[in-house]
């Protein structure tokens, strides 16, 4: 409401020299800073709002022109406008494609570079008392945690209070600011709001990363667990591998530019100890060495939210251990590989391509369809060593005066069909029988015959293995599994199509209770 000339008192000849002398008074290095900061934050946030009532330019200020010549009414119009900049304001960033540790990291960032303080955590009132302002421990990297604040933090400089909270959205929980202050600190806010964008852009701490599936606050993981030189394929696994999984993570821009697709599929299958696991880990690193986010899903963490992660996080390689776990699920006559593949596609960006490896110990369980280029594009087959395997798995794992003099053609004949796994344990128990018949002393060459006789005594192992049944190869991790997703409501939509299911062999069937059971022959 506009205030009439009338009630409006002259400041006496005291009251102007005071703030005469408040003017003229040199401020403090702290507070120039301070006023710069809040001008550039003003200068950035100002291209993202539009109030164009009052503009200052220079040394003057302009005011609507309708006003020229009623002064009454433009020092009414002043007061009117004071008033309003004073009002408490509701401000908000709006969704941030971000997980939501990562953006109270950027927020803890940005305000320490620009204020070198984040603020005071604010305390809130409950049913059950006040509780203190909160501040979370979260990973930042491997082996590093950072305290970051959450919740409310009160933020004196701007008279604000800032809410960070997360929002669930069809790609999962996300990252958003609010904030309330007086208006006319709003293009300030809304340049903080700018630079925490921007932090999150450039430095986020997930992007480039090797972390796992946990969709609100991902683990980080050691892509470098494994040393890439131990790690003995065969020679046609390697260059299976190389060309249909790792070059296009090497050599994306390369590939882009003869027009080829970098989104993949690949399935690595092969039966217990062939090294798939070890693969995914060559595989992080390839990743984070040319700037690409790599995602792992052990058994029973959530496929879809991973591949979610990935969308936001692109260029992303996907890992899924253990892909059999859901092959013989079957929703809305769908398999649960095929649901997964429609993910793989539905998180796919130009700019942000995401490739995605799956592992199997049972590849014929997966439905024969899936297997056209296009929805898995490539398969690559783990099983025993070749001769040159042998040869350089023994090598790499034992110093070199012990493997001086080997016929490795002959240990090749003695370990033939024998996988990466079996075969080390061949060159575990060589060093003990070694050890055993010098009564104790370290050998200072091992034997052929050595590496022979321990092939021996473990290929019985191998045939048990080979002869072994795999009864209920899918049951119980498969219900575990998808009764984790459905019963936290992760995809209702999966959930829905369940509840209309018939009872089949292989099959999810919903019972009485609301649970999922399954039913494998």
């Amino acid at each position: 409401m506009a205030t009439s000339a009338s009630t409006i008192s002259e400041p006496t000849v005291a009251e102007r020299l005071a703030e005469m002398e408040k003017q003229l008074k040199p401020k403090s290095e702290a507070e120039k800073l301070r006023d710069t900061i809040l001008e550039t934050l003003a200068e950035l946030g100002s291209r993202s709002i539009g109030d164009e009532s009052i503009k200052f330019v220079g040394t003057e200020f302009r005011i609507p022109a309708m006003l020229e010549g009623r002064m009454d009414e433009a020092i009414a119009y002043l007061l009117e406008y004071k008033e309003q900049q004073e009002t408490i304001t509701a401000f908000s960033s709006g969704v941030m494609p971000y997980r939501p540790m990562d953006g109270a990291a950027a927020f803890d960032r940005a305000m320490m570079a620009l204020f070198g303080t984040v603020g005071i955590g604010k305390a809130t009132v409950s049913f059950f008392g006040k509780r203190p302002p909160q501040r979370r421990t979260i990973a930042v990297a491997l082996n590093k945690t950072l305290q970051v604040p959450w919740g409310e933090v009160k933020f004196l400089p701007l008279e604000a209070t800032f809410t960070l909270r997360s929002q669930t959205t069809e790609i999962g929980e996300l990252f958003v600011v609010d904030c309330h202050a007086p208006k006319k600190y709003q293009a300030a806010i809304e340049g903080i709001f700018g630079f925490i964008r921007e932090e999150l852009d450039k430095r986020s701490i997930y992007r480039g990363q090797a972390i796992d599936a946990n969709a609100e606050e991902p683990a980080f993981i050691d892509p470098y667990a494994v040393t890439k030189d131990q790690v003995v394929y065969a020679q046609d696994v390697m260059t299976q591998l190389t060309a249909s999984l790792w070059t296009p993570i090497r050599h994306s821009r390369t590939l882009r530019s003869l027009k080829q697709s970098l989104k993949r599929c690949v399935l690595l299958h092969g039966p217990y100890g062939t090294g798939k696991t070890l693969a995914a880990l060559l595989t992080a690193q390839e990743a984070v060495e040319n700037g690409w986010t790599f995602i792992l899903v052990r058994a029973g963490q959530d496929p879809f939210a991973a591949l979610q992660t990935a969308k936001l996080y692109g260029p992303a390689v996907v890992v899924i251990e253990d892909i059999d776990q859901i092959a013989a699920a079957q929703v809305g006559g769908r398999s649960g590989i095929s649901l997964i593949l429609d993910a793989l596609d539905n998180a796919q960006d130009k700019n942000r391509p995401v490739i995605c490896m799956m592992t199997s110990n049972f590849a014929r369980d997966i439905d024969k369809g899936l297997y056209r280029p296009g929805r898995i594009d490539a398969v690559v087959k783990v099983e025993h060593l070749d001769r040159l395997g042998f040869e350089k798995l023994i090598r790499v794992s034992l110093p070199d005066h012990l493997v001086t003099g080997l016929d490795y053609d002959r240990i090749a004949v003695a370990c033939e069909g024998f996988l990466p796994a079996f075969m080390t344990e061949v060159i575990a128990r060589t060093v003990m029988y070694a050890v055993a018949r010098l009564d104790g002393r370290a050998p200072k060459v091992l034997k052929t015959e050595d590496f022979e006789g321990a092939a021996e005594g473990v290929r019985l192992q191998l045939e048990l293995q080979n002869e072994a049944r795999e009864s209920s190869r899918n049951g119980p991790e498969l219900e575990a599994l998808f009764a984790k997703l459905i019963q936290g409501g992760v995809h209702e939509e999966l959930r829905q199509t369940l509840v209309k299911m018939e009872s089949e062999n292989g099959r999810l069937v919903p019972t009485a209770n609301g649970k999922v059971a399954v039913s494998v022959q």
